[in-house]
């Protein structure tokens, strides 16, 4: 008989492990929030409901999952784990008493390293050179819970958007591995130890190009917030968001200036340096290469940007 698994997740980042736990087990229920105006206020599910009713899954969406009469159906449930990916909601402990000592944890960083609520981006934007995901178990407080299992992610120059896809498959093969082989790991479980990290929600502000930025600073904001909320720059009021770029060794124009534009892309003047930016996307139009914008609007050289 296949081990019985109650599933709580939100983002797309949390469908690779469910995809991965209805493979290799049996998935008894999927938690997820309420249907919420999502994209242009149109009220949709979240990925994870959405691929829950794909595979035909029981799907629960309780305004307060922590609720008594909340807690009372999802018991019948008989789940021998719970496994929580970016849910969103802190757990209390009368949840955790559905499987005690069995709720997991899928965390994409280095715990202690990197707590909180953007945990995935952070360690790019702080210019680390690896990252890696824990499979940790829950407990009452924003995670700090035991590990379980860690593995280390080199970060390489990679953009958040491809570190967040391969987190995400690996989350849900460590998932497995630690279901697999629970008392041996969980007999191997390790506090939490040294300084923690919090990572703060991320705005859309924090993505703005200023003329301040060193060339590594502005190519780690533009791996770091593609797709969203995206790393940009304004023009004549208009915001220009940056979807790939790469460093140039040349020191044209001053500081935030726009100074030339080719078949390659558009250039930028850095604090210390110069880029080369590939990909653009204007406000108000699809992504495009920055080649093709450069030749069908006039930029006037040097632009300072805004």
């Amino acid at each position: 008989m296949k081990t019985k698994v109650l599933f709580a997740g939100t983002p797309e980042f949390a469908i690779p492990s469910l995809l991965k736990l209805h493979e290799h087990y049996d998935v008894v229920g999927v938690i997820s929030p309420p249907d919420r105006p999502r994209n242009r206020n149109q009220v949709l599910p979240t990925p994870v409901k959405a691929k829950a009713l794909e595979l035909g899954l029981p799907v629960f969406t309780p305004e307060d999952v922590n609720a008594p009469e909340v807690l009372e159906e999802l018991k019948t449930l008989g789940a021998e784990f719970i496994v929580e990916v970016a849910f969103g909601k802190l757990l209390k402990p009368a949840f955790l008493d559905l499987a005690p000592e069995k709720v997991l944890n899928v965390h994409p960083s280095l715990l202690p390293r990197w707590r909180g609520a953007a945990p995935l981006l952070w360690p790019i934007l702080s210019n680390e050179q690896e990252t890696g995901v824990t499979i940790m178990l829950v407990d009452e407080g924003m995670d700090t819970g035991d590990i379980l299992l860690m593995k280390e992610v080199p970060i390489d120059e990679k953009y958040a958007h491809e570190l967040h896809d391969e987190l995400a498959q690996l989350g849900a093969d460590m998932l497995v591995e630690v279901i697999d082989h629970y008392d041996e790991v969980y007999e191997h479980r390790q506090k939490q130890i040294g300084p923690h990290t919090y990572a703060k929600k991320i705005t859309k502000e924090m993505g703005e190009i200023t003329k301040d930025d060193t060339t590594e600073i502005f190519l780690r904001k533009v791996r770091t917030f593609y797709p969203r909320p995206g790393a940009y720059f304004f023009v004549d009021g208009k915001r220009m968001q940056i979807a790939a770029a790469e460093a140039v060794n040349e020191t044209e124009g001053l500081p935030g200036a726009v100074y030339r534009s080719d078949k390659h892309g558009i250039y930028m003047r850095t604090a210390d340096g110069a880029v080369l930016i590939t990909k653009i996307k204007p406000e108000g139009k699809r992504e495009m290469n920055a080649a093709d914008f450069a030749r069908g609007n006039q930029i006037i050289i040097p632009t300072t940007i805004d």
